[in-house]
Parts: structure tokens; sequence; C-alpha cells
């Protein structure tokens, strides 16, 4: 019996590892062309940019104009796929890019400094 209890606990230990690393190591960087945007804060609250998807999904009003440039996931297993605008801003082009080697460079130092403080 115990030995079943302790394998339930490896299971559920690796399965919260698991869990925690793929959110760490995931990576998804969205880059969009506003040139005319208005959001609509209601009720006097603050912008939060952390929460710009969920205000923007929200409250962005009729009129406005919000066009996706590029979308670029990044699995923690390195799968990746890549969604760009065909005649996308070769600017906004090359700043997502950046933004997306610069997040990624992040997530491996990350594990470089978790890996040398139990390693």
């Amino acid at each position: 019996m115990a030995e079943t209890n302790t394998k339930d606990g490896l299971k559920d230990a690796w399965g919260k590892i698991k869990d925690v690393a793929h959110d760490l190591l995931t990576i998804d960087v969205t880059t969009f062309s506003a040139p005319d945007v208005t959001l609509d804060l209601k009720d006097g609250k603050a912008f939060k940019l952390d929460e710009l998807f969920k205000e923007m999904q929200a409250v962005v009003k009729d009129g406005s104009s919000l066009t996706l440039v590029a979308h670029t996931h990044v699995d923690f297993d390195l799968d990746a796929v890549m969604i760009a605008k065909e005649d996308g801003s070769a600017a906004l082009m090359e700043a997502h890019n950046k933004a997306v080697q610069t997040a990624i460079e992040a997530r491996q130092s990350f594990v470089k400094a978790l890996k040398g403080m139990f390693g």
C-alpha cells in the first residue's frame, strides 16, 4: 500500500512539475498593427498593459482597426507555429522576431539559473 501511495505521489509531483515547466517554457508573441484603435475603459478603470488582450477583446470600439501582423507560439519542446500577414510591415516583422528571440533567450537564462540552483 505504501508503494502505491509513493507512486501516486511521484506521479502527482511529476504532473505538477510538467505543468509548471510547460507554462514557464511556452512562448507566445503577438504583434498587431493598430493605425486606429480606441479602447473604451469603462467605469474609469486603469488600463493594465499585462491585461491587454482581455481588455481589447472586451471593449474595442466600432470603427477601430486592429490587424494581426504576426503571432508566434513556441512550445516547451521547441515545436513552433508562426502566423504572419502576407504583406506585413518589414519593421513590425523585425520587431516581432526580435521579441520572439528575446523571449527565447530569457527563458533559456531562467532555465540555466534554475539548473544552477539545483544542479
